[in-house]
Parts: C-alpha cells; structure tokens; sequence
C-alpha cells in the first residue's frame, strides 16, 4: 500500500541473457550440471562435521586484549587451570573416603594439583582441583566430566566454570538436535502444503539443507585457513540453521 500510494520513478529494465543461458544449460545437461555442483556442496558439508567448537570466550577476543594476554601469563607461569578451578564436593567427613576420592582424582592425566579448602563443614569436604589445560577447553570439559561420572556413586558434586560448561554442551547438543529436527519436519510440511507435492518439499528440503552444511564447512575453513580461527562458538550452527534453513 506505501508502495502504491508513493509513486515510484520507473526504471529502465536491464536485460541479461547469463542467467538465462544457465537455466537452458541447466535443463538440457541437469546430470553434466549437478554432478559437479553437489560433489562440491558435499566437500563442505562433509567439512562441517570436522569443525572443533569452542565454550572458551576469550578465545575469541584480540590477541593483544589485557584480559586475553592476562591468561596467556597465567599459563604460561602457572597453568592454565589456574584461571577457572573445579571444586569438589564431597558429602562426607570420613577421611578414608576422602583419601580414596583424592587418590583417584590425583591420578588423572589432566590435574595439575589439589588445593584444600579452607571452609569448614559439619556435613561436607571441600578441595579444589586445578588443571593442566585450559578450563574452557574440550580436552578439560571432558576430563571434568569423566571425573563427575567416575565419583557419582560416592556421593560427590562438582562445580565450577568447567563443569558449568559441560552442562552447557550438553544442553546445547541436545537443543541443536531437537530445533534442528522440528524446523526441518515443519518447513518440509509448510512446502508439501504449498507446492502440494511431497517430491518436490522433499527435494527442496535437501537442497536447502546441503547448502546450509556447504556454507557452514566453508566459511569455518575460510576463517581458519586466512584468519587462523581454529575453533568456532558451539552457536554458530544452530544461528545459522536458523538463518540459512528458515529464511532459504
């Protein structure tokens, strides 16, 4: 209605005969045309499930940012642990349990050392634990979550911002599958609706779905390969699913 009520100033329409020349080829040689175009699209999509994601936010900053250049002197001095420890906390005052939980923390390949609290409690032990690597990596997520499920009988929580970011993980592989899997079924529904064809909902759907695999494999290898990202925010495919898939 704006549109309509704001006249426009009508332009000389521009010709070209590019995409034209392409539809023909298109239709006359689709095999000749989509052989070549899917085995690309598969490279990148088959690139996509590679790509390393990453809960460390610092990571992401400058290099040459305090807060960043702050950690990398802790690591380098110290350890990297030392930035996030974990905290063990172990429902019971009984040394022989407590000697045995250290025992089998201490033999980890990723702790660096144990460090005692120095809060008491009538009910609860308390100890830190820090680690040889970066607490935001997925090297600690998973040792810290190896340490969680090997002490879950003997009635121990872990806490801190390791541990935090294994729940996150989890959470967020669990949603990524669950957003990603309704999107696909309802638009593939919204498409079968309108053009009235399962085939063709089908067939879109693939397209649609090859290329959001293609452009997410290589921009990830674009950005590592020039600008030396070598991990990616576990955000970003879910964003991009979003945009690319529903907007597609």
């Amino acid at each position: 209605a704006l549109f309509a009520v704001v006249k426009m100033p009508k332009k000389k329409e521009k010709t070209t005969k590019i995409w034209i020349n392409a539809g023909n080829v298109s239709t006359k040689k689709p095999w000749k045309v989509a052989v070549p175009i899917l085995f690309l699209l598969g490279i990148g999509a088959w690139h996509a499930t590679t790509i390393i994601y990453s809960y460390d936010l610092l990571a992401s900053f400058p290099v040459e940012l305090s807060s960043r250049e702050g950690f990398t002197k802790l690591g380098d001095a110290f350890s990297e642990g030392e930035i996030a420890p974990t905290t063990i906390l172990v429902k019971s005052k009984d040394e022989k349990v407590i000697a045995d939980i250290r025992e089998k923390i201490e033999d980890r390949p990723l702790v660096s050392q144990i460090r005692p609290s120095t809060s008491e409690s009538d009910l609860y032990t308390q100890f830190s634990i820090i680690l040889k690597a970066n607490p935001y990596s997925q090297e600690a997520l998973n040792e810290v979550e190896k340490i969680r499920s090997e002490l879950e009988d003997q009635q121990v929580l872990v806490s801190g911002e390791t541990v935090k970011h294994v729940d996150i993980r989890n959470i967020n592989n669990r949603d990524t599958l669950l957003v990603m899997g309704l999107m696909t079924v309802l638009i593939g529904l919204m498409l079968a609706f309108q053009t009235r064809s399962i085939r063709a909902s089908l067939l879109m759907m693939f397209s649609i779905l090859l290329s959001f695999g293609a452009a997410l494999g290589f921009s990830t290898w674009i950005f590592d390969l020039f600008l030396g990202y070598s991990s990616f925010s576990y955000r970003i495919p879910l964003y991009t699913f979003v945009f690319l898939v529903a907007l597609g």
